[in-house]
C-alpha cells in the first residue's frame, strides 16, 4: 500500500503537503470470496512486513505493543429494505454465546443513550464473515509476534478497551479466541467504559469547541465546493436506490452515522458510502450503480473526515485523549514497574485509526481502512545508541504492516520512530488542550 505524505494541519507554521484523499480498494467482482481473499492477502502482508520491521535493527528491543483494529465486516448501518436477507448473515445468539465464553464487559454505571450507528441488532451488526476475519486477524496477530505474545492471557499481561458498541465487543472477542486458540483459564476482562475517547464522533461531543470547530470546516469554502461538485452524484445514488426499493423508510430519518451526517430526503455521503460498499459486497449493488459508483461515493465520504481530522486542534479535541493514554501505557511499559501489560488491545472504528492517524500526525493511507484494520504502536528499546538514535525508548507505527512515518516532530522530516519522550510531551499539549474545551 503506498502511503502519502502526513496530515498536514493547518494552523502549523510548516511546509504544505495536501494529502489526497483516501481511495477505496480495488474492483471486486464477487462478494464472499473477494471478501476474505482481500483480508487473507493483507494478514499476510502484515506478517511478512511486520516481521521485516523487527528485523532492521538488532539494537532494539520490543518492549511493549499496543493494536488499534477495526471491527470485522458488518451488515449495513443504514436500514435496509430487506431486513430477512441481513438477518441472514449475522451469528446465531448461540454462537455470540460461544464468543463471549472466557470475556466479561466492563461498562460504566451511568445509563448512556446508544450511538445512532451502535446497530439495531440486524444492522450495523457484525457478520458471520465478520466473525472469522477477526479470528484470522488474531491468529495473524500471534504469528507476527510469536515470542512476545504469552500463550494465554492474564490480567498482567493482557489489556482490552472497546468501544461500548455490540459489533466492536464481538469483534475483540473473536479476535481473542484467534490469538489464543488454546482457550485461557482466566476471564478477560474488555473495558468499555471510553467509548467517548475512542471515537471522534460521539453523540453528543464532548465538548462545544468540537462542535464548532467541525462545522466551520464542513462550512469552508473547499469543503462547499467539492460538496457542490459531487452533489449530482448524490442525488442520483439515492434516487436508484429509492426507485429499486433498497432503503427502508427510516433511512431517511437516521442521523449521526457520522461526522456532518444529518437526516433528509437524500442520503448522507456517509449513508451512501457505507450502503453501497456493504451492497458491493455481498454481490446486491442495484442495476443502475457500479463499481464505480462505489469508489466515488466512498472518495466523497473519505473527503470530509480528510478535511476534518486535517485541522490540528479538532484532531486533538477529538481523539487527544485516546492518543495521551496510548502514550501514558507506553510510558509504563517503559518504567518497568509490573504495573504494565504486555499488550494492550484496543477494539474500535475506521474513524478510530483515521482519528489516531492525524492527531499523531502520521503518513495517510492511500485506502480507507477496511474491515479488520490494525495499527500498531510498538514501544522499543535501543540499547546501544549511536548519535543519530541515542539509547532510550521509541514509539514506531505501522498499519496492516506497513510503517508509518510520524510528522510530530518535524512536518518537514517525518521519522519512522518516534522518541517517546517527545510522544510524551505532545500528549501534555492534547490533555490540556481537552480539559480546556468547553
Amino acid at each position: 500500500m503506498v502511503m502519502q505524505t502526513s496530515f498536514d494541519h493547518k494552523d502549523e507554521n510548516r511546509p504544505r503537503v495536501r494529502p489526497k484523499a483516501p481511495e477505496p480498494g480495488p474492483k471486486k467482482s464477487s462478494a464472499a470470496l473477494n471478501l476474505m481473499r482481500h483480508f487473507m492477502r493483507t494478514c499476510a502482508l502484515s506478517a511478512s512486513a511486520a516481521a521485516a520491521l523487527g528485523a532492521a535493527d538488532g539494537s532494539m528491543q520490543l518492549r511493549h505493543l499496543q493494536v488499534v483494529h477495526r471491527h470485522g465486516d458488518r451488515t449495513p448501518l443504514t436500514p435496509l429494505a430487506d431486513k430477512e436477507y441481513w438477518a441472514g448473515v449475522i451469528p446465531s445468539q448461540g454462537e455470540l454465546d460461544r464468543l463471549a465464553v472466557g470475556t466479561t464487559v466492563v461498562r460504566t454505571d451511568a445509563a448512556n443513550a446508544p450511538h445512532p450507528a451502535a446497530g439495531d441488532g440486524v444492522f450495523g451488526t457484525l457478520s458471520l464473515r465478520g466473525v472469522e476475519m477477526m479470528r484470522v486477524g488474531g491468529l495473524r496477530l500471534r504469528e507476527q509476534y510469536p515470542d512476545f505474545i504469552p500463550p494465554s492471557p492474564s490480567p498482567e499481561s493482557v489489556r482490552v478497551h472497546c468501544t461500548d458498541f455490540p459489533r466492536t465487543l464481538q469483534s475483540v472477542q473473536a479476535l481473542l479466541q484467534g490469538l489464543f486458540p488454546a482457550g485461557h483459564a482466566t476471564t478477560v476482562e474488555i473495558d468499555a467504559t471510553r467509548t467517548e475517547q475512542m471515537i471522534p464522533d460521539a453523540v453528543p461531543r464532548v465538548s462545544r469547541e468540537q462542535e464548532e470547530l467541525e462545522s466551520a470546516v464542513l462550512r469552508s469554502e473547499a469543503v462547499l465546493r467539492h460538496a457542490s461538485e459531487v452533489e449530482p452524484l448524490r442525488q442520483r445514488y439515492s434516487e436508484v436506490l429509492l426507485q429499486e426499493g433498497t432503503l427502508d423508510p427510516s433511512a431517511f430519518k437516521m442521523a449521526g452515522v457520522g461526522a456532518g451526517d444529518e437526516a433528509g430526503t437524500v442520503l448522507s455521503w456517509n449513508k451512501l458510502a457505507e450502503v453501497l460498499k456493504c451492497l458491493q459486497a455481498y454481490g446486491r449493488l442495484p442495476a443502475g450503480l457500479s463499481d464505480d459508483d462505489v469508489k466515488q461515493a466512498s472518495g466523497a465520504g473519505a473527503h470530509r473526515w480528510t478535511a476534518l481530522m486535517r485541522e490540528r486542534r479538532l484532531a486533538q479535541l477529538a481523539m487527544g485523549r485516546m492518543a495521551s493514554s496510548i502514550v501514558a501505557s507506553a510510558r509504563a511499559a517503559a518504567l518497568d514497574d509490573g504495573s504494565a501489560e504486555r499488550l494492550v488491545l484496543w477494539s474500535g472504528h475506521d474513524s478510530t485509526l483515521f482519528g489516531l492517524l492525524a492527531v499523531f500526525e502520521l503518513d495517510a493511507p492511500a485506502a480507507w481502512p477496511p474491515y479488520g484494520s490494525q495499527l500498531h504502536v510498538e514501544l522499543l528499546e535501543e540499547k546501544v545508541g549511536t548519535e543519530a538514535r541515542p539509547r532510550g525508548f521509541y514509539l514506531r507505527f505501522s498499519l496492516n504492516g506497513e510503517s508509518l512515518r510520524c510528522a510530530l516532530v518535524d512536518a518537514a522530516a517525518p521519522t519512522p520512530l518516534l522518541a517517546l519522550d517527545a510522544a510524551a510531551h505532545a500528549a501534555i499539549e492534547w490533555e490540556q488542550t481537552c480539559a480546556a474545551a468547553v
